[in-house]
């Protein structure tokens, strides 16, 4: 898995959302709320990173199963 740098100060918090389909849900966060500040990452259980200005890191997991 790839390591991401420890903050200096404070702490790092990250939301997670589970999807049914990550590339519509990677256009949403990014046009309305601005997480394309910097490239996404793709871990190595396919987890999508997404980060914005302020570093805020929101992660995007495919799954097939149904949700209510």
């Amino acid at each position: 898995m790839a390591e991401f740098p420890a903050p200096t100060e404070g702490f790092v918090l990250t939301h997670f959302i589970v999807s049914d389909d990550v590339e519509r849900s990677r256009r949403f966060y990014e046009t309305y709320f601005g997480f394309g500040a910097r490239p996404a990452k793709r871990m190595s259980d396919g987890v999508l990173m997404l980060f914005d200005a302020a570093d805020f890191s929101l992660a995007l997991k495919e799954t097939d199963e149904a949700f209510s």
